[in-house]
């Protein structure tokens, strides 16, 4: 391997390692895709929950990949869209690598994008930023920098030509709808470069991706009735241009000062590189702020500029003093991380997940909106719809209509909030006709005003604290999902995304409540050994049997602790119990377990985490109580002051 094989391949390990930590968080708006894309697989039309044919997805490239994915028979499609992110954060680097100069420069360069916080995250985080970022880079380097017209082996390895990069930009417009802007930008670059030798091949390129363009989207507005996708509507229609943006897409500027500095002071100006930068910035300033943060939207701007800036350039020669300050900006902006929404100015980066990165790939990944999901799973009657602000992860919840408030997901809606007063008034007539069965709003803030409802008359809320705010719930419909249907709900939520913690612990005790104990402990078991070291599945086989934790006391007493758990018969036979004790003692912990027909005792010495078979069934009726408790038999010993009983499978 040569000395700049190794280059690139740290630089890829780097990636990772800053990145890692994002991998088990997630990202709402994700999950639209998601179940645009499962709708698409299963039933062959793109449509949202509530029955609507809508384009609530800024991203058909990568809503295609996920749907393609799942007809072709594969599992998660989370994790298909997050492993194909980090696939693209790595083949950004490496594409990059192969077109900058194999020099000092090159290798800041690398340095300075790795270790620029927004990439490392998209990478891992999930979304269509990398995908995106991927090709405008490769299609930007080959409209700007082809390469040399060397050999065929030396064009290969140096890069794309403007052909390829007109399509990989023809694919940049479908993997997000301001990708068209740079479609047109390049296309008019290769168009008007008389003096290249393979000018007539580049402008028939140009020409038919055009015209190919212009087809694809005669087929969008003849399915979806619109131009614009829904998200813009509400994104860029309604916001005022200029506005509150301003000030993140500064701060998000500040941390480009590693990658800056080394294009301005390693490489020699290439103001036509700055093309896809601009229209980035002009994108970002022209949408309403951008609660995600980590510059989403700057993320491909940027890389394509540093890959077209750097490609195929003579590189300066770099004294000692410049290098220290490279140095020494490249440092400054990898401590920091772009605002979003939870501050609106820089950030310490969070680097304490950094000394074991590979800790978050072998954990369960979140899901988000979890209160929100929970509470419709439970809540919402079957064919009921729900009317709230954040539709991701709810929208892929089993036999209830997501109706979104913001208008992401519903034309209607989003054009109503644009002034509309035809559809605000069919808007009105709609819920006067269905209203939803639940609506739930948010406050965000202490002193914001949650987002108003003016189609319907609201009962009083319940004002219920959420991670990002207090939630006001409405219920209108008091019917409720019986327990099977809650169950249900949640085995669909877990056949979709079963790499999600919070997902399988829901399904296991929705099992467990209704008596299915043997398919909770099935569904624990098998997140168990898919996730080993997730100290949350960890938990879930205990929590299922519902731990205890003593009081402090003084004198010891004959029992030290006790709990108990109703079993079917049915189940008894398949069932142990796992069991732990803290602290531990030196020569072991005597547990008993016993069924509450006054059947046999069994006792066990408990000194690490013990799996115990269930005591023979000797009652009578169908349904017995297990008794366990922890006994101390001799004075002066030390008591434990937790006992873990957990539901497990005998084998």
């Amino acid at each position: 391997m040569s000395r700049w094989a190794l280059v690139v391949a740290a630089a890829v390990a780097a990636l990772v390692w800053l990145g890692a930590p994002a991998w088990p968080q997630q990202v709402d708006d994700q999950f639209i895709t998601l179940a645009f894309a499962h709708e698409w697989a299963d039933a062959g039309v793109l449509r949202w929950s509530s029955g609507a044919v809508v384009e609530a997805c800024s991203s058909f490239l990568q809503l295609s990949l996920a749907a393609g994915w799942l007809a072709l028979g594969g599992g998660d499609a989370n994790l298909f869209v997050k492993g194909l992110a980090a696939l693209c954060g790595a083949g950004l680097v490496v594409f990059t690598g192969a077109r900058v100069p194999r020099s000092l420069g090159g290798t800041l360069l690398l340095a300075a994008l790795v270790l620029w916080e927004p990439l490392a995250w998209w990478s891992f985080a999930g979304m269509e930023t990398t995908l995106y970022a991927l090709l405008l880079t490769v299609g930007w380097v080959g409209v700007i920098a082809p390469p040399a017209h060397a050999g065929a082996r030396r064009r290969l390895a140096a890069g794309v030509g403007p052909a390829a990069g007109i399509g990989a930009l023809w694919l940049a417009a479908t993997a997000h709808p301001e990708g068209n802007l740079h479609f047109a930008l390049g296309a008019a670059v290769v168009l008007l470069r008389w003096r290249s030798p393979t000018a007539r091949r580049d402008r028939a390129a140009a020409l038919l991706g055009g015209l190919a363009l212009l087809a694809w989207h005669g087929l969008r507005v003849a399915y979806f009735g619109a131009l614009l996708p829904t998200p813009y509507l509400v994104k860029m229609a309604g916001n005022d241009a200029f506005g509150d943006q301003w000030g993140q897409w500064a701060w998000e500027l500040v941390t480009l000062v590693g990658i800056g500095g080394v294009l301005a002071l390693a490489f020699p100006a290439r103001p036509l590189a700055l093309l896809p930068l601009l229209v980035q910035c002009a994108f970002t300033l022209r949408a309403e702020p951008d609660w995600m943060g980590h510059a989403r939207h700057l993320v491909p701007g940027v890389c394509a500029t540093a890959a077209a800036w750097a490609a195929g350039a003579r590189p300066r020669t770099l004294g000692a003093g410049s290098c220290l300050a490279l140095l020494a900006a490249i440092g400054l902006g990898s401590l920091f991380e772009p605002p979003g929404a939870t501050h609106t100015g820089l950030q310490r980066r969070e680097l304490a997940a950094l000394g074991s990165p590979l800790r978050g790939f072998g954990a369960a990944l979140d899901t988000p909106q979890l209160e929100d999901v929970q509470w419709i799973v439970e809540s919402a009657p079957w064919g009921g719809a729900v009317l709230l602000e954040d539709v991701g992860m709810p929208g892929n919840i089993e036999g209830v209509a997501i109706v979104d408030l913001v208008g992401l997901t519903d034309r209607d809606i989003a054009l109503a909030w644009l002034g509309d007063d035809d559809v605000d008034a069919r808007v009105r007539a709609r819920f006067a006709a269905t209203p939803p069965a639940l609506v739930r709003r948010m406050n965000y803030a202490a002193d914001a005003a949650a987002r108003p409802v003016p189609w319907l008359r609201l009962p009083s809320p319940s004002r219920v604290s959420y991670p990002q705010g207090t939630a006001l719930r409405y219920r209108l419909d008091p019917a409720r999902p019986t327990p099977e249907q809650v169950v249900a709900r949640w085995s669909a939520l877990y056949a979709r995304y079963p790499s999600q913690g919070p997902l399988v612990w829901s399904l296991a005790l929705a099992e467990s409540r209704r008596g299915q104990l043997l398919a909770a402990v099935r569904v624990a078991a098998a997140a168990g050994r898919r996730y080993p070291t997730d100290p949350v599945l960890q938990a879930l086989p205990r929590a299922l049997f519902a731990p205890v934790t003593l009081a402090s006391f003084d004198a010891a007493p004959a029992s030290t602790a006790r709990t108990s758990r109703e079993i079917p018969r049915a189940a008894a036979a398949d069932l142990a119990v796992l069991l732990a004790v803290d602290p531990p003692a030196d020569d072991g912990q005597l547990v008993t377990l016993r069924w509450g027909c006054d059947g046999p005792v069994q006792t066990v010495i408990v000194r690490d985490p013990t799996r115990v078979p269930l005591p023979a069934w000797a009652c009578p009726g169908d349904t017995a109580r297990l008794r366990v408790e922890v006994l101390d038999r001799r004075p002066n010993r030390p008591l434990a002051r937790v006992l873990d009983a957990g539901l497990t499978t005998r084998n």
